[in-house]
């Protein structure tokens, strides 16, 4: 067996080394500035480098209620950089709670919407995350990220999460259903919704939806709006609003 390498060998380690000691507990508020915005774009060019130097922990402790804006919005963006191809590695950290805790109405809008897209991220075909993002209790925070006084960058990106948590898995279909989303989801394939967000809420809606009679009976209202869309946008909204319209159809009960 070879020798496991020093990770301070590893061609670009010494400068993730740097900042993840910039980002340590005893470090003064300036570098740990300069430390998430390095790292987030280390993790950026090299997310898998990054995991394998152990700075995950470091990164999710930066999570923690307390720390400035500025720095956790960083923290965040590098997060959903690694967790597309570390989910095990950034749950096991312990990021979860801390994420959803950042969902929270007291949470300035450019940290929620980082982190229901690193939750997304997180829970995408990963059933182990799904259950422990619901256990976690993100449903009903991502939930109130619907409403309409929400900027848009934050509904697109909770209704990501939502469209991911309730994929292929029966219970949290139900608990999202139970949670009030259907009725927003709905409000937003309305005209006046930018386009993102549309296409998030007709992909959410669609997996909500599938194999769920329950849940199809429920979403009855969302037809017209998935119709005007299919007719409207040739891009991306219209691709998930016949998504949504053919999920109505998987089951035996076909109430769309």
């Amino acid at each position: 067996m070879a020798p496991k390498k020093d990770l301070h060998d590893q061609p670009g380690n010494s400068e993730i080394l740097c900042n993840i000691l910039r980002i340590s507990p005893t470090s003064g508020l300036d570098d740990k500035i300069i430390g998430a915005r390095e790292l987030k774009a280390l993790a950026l060019k090299d997310s898998t480098q990054v995991a394998d130097a152990g700075d995950i922990p470091h990164l999710v402790a930066l999570l923690l209620a307390g720390t400035p804006s500025v720095i956790q919005e960083d923290v965040v963006d590098a997060l959903s950089y690694i967790a597309l191809d570390n989910q095990g590695m950034v749950a096991s950290a312990g990021a979860v709670p801390l994420l959803v805790a950042l969902l929270s109405a007291d949470t300035p809008a450019h940290v929620q919407d980082k982190a229901a897209k690193v939750l997304a991220s997180l829970v995408a075909s990963n059933p182990e995350n799904q259950e422990k993002v619901a256990s976690a209790g993100a449903i009903p925070p991502l939930v109130a990220l619907l409403s309409a006084s929400t900027p848009p960058l934050v509904q697109e990106w909770a209704g990501a999460a939502l469209g991911c948590l309730v994929d292929n898995h029966h219970g949290n279909q139900v608990k999202v259903a139970s949670a009030g989303a259907i009725y927003f989801l709905v409000v937003l394939l309305s005209a006046r919704t930018p386009a993102p967000v549309q296409n998030e809420a007709a992909r959410a809606l669609g997996n909500l939806v599938a194999f769920n009679p329950d849940n199809q009976g429920k979403a009855v209202s969302a037809v017209p709006p998935l119709v005007a869309l299919l007719s409207i946008h040739q891009h991306s909204s219209g691709s998930a609003a016949g998504g949504s319209l053919y999920s109505c159809n998987s089951s035996s009960q076909q109430y769309w």
